[in-house]
């Protein structure tokens, strides 16, 4: 019987060091990657038995917060770090590579932090941004534009939210979280960002389900919550019946970020085992793993796909910058366009990642299925998230656009 090698030490999170402030991207435009792949290395070597123990994230929460990471995307003159898209996307991936919940919360909350300078074109959000800046603000998420669980209700000035919302990332560990809802009024969407403490909102940590553990995916409960005027975002666009103009764009690369950063990962953790831990295969005429030819055949496979994927998604996030620094001249087919590159991207890291992360094991051997290892994780992550959207479809529509040269913004919803 194959003895059991154990994996390293785990430290615990406090063994990281917290006290890092990020400066502006115009001191240092590389800091937040270097100081996401030192706090996804670290993830990484605990992430499996913080998940095993269900351990809530909040202490990684802390570190995003008190490092600066949640204001990336903020412009410098707004208190913001003044980052790029690109630049963004590789913490995600850095993040993600060491544990993919950490940087989906990460995901989440740049994806709904940004609903208010995606909406503002004119005023590009200041007063909300420079509140969120100098409170270092992290953002939830309760959107599902599909679910009609929730209505907004007319009360004065402002509205008042009755309902439930379920599979919502972030907000039980958030201090805002924007809140999409349909109106029982007009057919029109609310959306509107509120305190994470506001009276009549209930967390049920319900979530149960195959990854991202520790997203912090929530069912929420809304018993007359209150939403005040100056709580609902400010639209350029006229009444509010979908997502913002390149919110798809943007959330679409968000995501397939997280998928290219467990890719990464698996291959990270299946690599370490087989140099550290591997053993060759009897009859394979080697003396080391690292050095069967069939071993090196597959880990060059994999590699290649996840840095094909790495390229693309690099060209399309430029792509998409470039769309939002245009932001107030892009014409609607070129946003549309965009949308369907990035989800395109996605589409490629789901495959990629789906066919990857699973087969790691034949880089390492039985003796690493053991659930300490923890190397299923990667593959679970990426297959809950990937499930939310039909690649059938997404497809589809890739395919109309690169045939037929169509694409379509986000219907509406309401």
């Amino acid at each position: 019987m194959n003895q059991h090698v154990s994996p390293p030490a785990e430290a615990g999170i406090d063994a990281f060091d917290a006290g890092t402030v990020l400066p502006p991207a115009s001191v240092d435009a590389e800091a937040p990657v270097r100081f996401a792949r030192a706090f996804g290395a670290h993830l990484a070597r605990q992430a499996t038995s913080r998940e095993r123990a269900g351990v809530r994230p909040t202490e990684e929460v802390a570190i995003l917060k008190s490092s600066g990471l949640v204001n990336l995307l903020i412009p410098e003159r707004f208190g913001g770090l003044g980052a790029t898209l690109p630049t963004a996307l590789q913490v995600l991936v850095e993040l993600s590579r060491g544990d993919a919940s950490i940087g989906a919360l990460l995901c989440y909350h740049y994806t709904n932090s940004g609903v208010g300078r995606l909406f503002d074109i004119d005023g590009d959000a200041e007063a909300l941004e420079r509140r969120s800046a100098a409170g270092r603000w992290f953002w939830g998420n309760v959107s599902q534009p599909g679910s009609r669980g929730l209505k907004a209700r007319p009360d004065g000035d402002g509205f008042r939210l009755n309902g439930v919302k379920h599979w919502s990332t972030g907000p039980s560990l958030a201090d805002v979280t924007t809140v999409l809802s349909h109106r029982d009024d007009v057919a029109e969407l609310l959306y509107a960002y509120i305190p994470a403490d506001r009276q009549g909102l209930r967390y049920e940590q319900d979530w149960d389900h195959l990854g991202l553990r520790r997203a912090e995916t929530v069912t929420m409960g809304f018993d007359d919550v209150e939403v005040r005027p100056e709580e609902v975002f400010r639209s350029s666009y006229g009444p509010v019946t979908s997502f913002p103009p390149l919110y798809v764009a943007i959330g679409e690369l968000y995501f397939a970020s997280v998928y290219l950063g467990s890719t990464f990962g698996a291959l990270d953790a299946a690599s370490a085992y087989a140099r550290e831990n591997g053993r060759p295969a009897p009859g394979s005429g080697v003396e080391r793993l690292t050095k069967d030819p069939y071993v090196l055949h597959q880990f060059g496979s994999f590699w290649t796909d996840a840095e094909a994927g790495a390229a693309f998604l690099r060209q399309v996030a430029q792509e998409v910058q470039d769309g939002f620094d245009r932001r107030r001249t892009i014409t609607a087919p070129e946003r549309a366009a965009l949308g369907v590159r990035a989800s395109a991207v996605r589409a490629f890291l789901t495959k990629i990642g789906l066919e990857v992360t699973p087969r790691v094991y034949e880089l390492t051997g039985a003796r690493a299925s053991h659930n300490d290892f923890g190397f299923d994780r990667f593959w679970r992550d990426i297959r809950i998230h990937t499930l939310h959207d039909s690649q059938h479809y997404k497809l589809r529509a890739i395919g109309d656009f690169a045939l037929n040269g169509e694409a379509h913004e986000p219907p509406s919803f309401a």
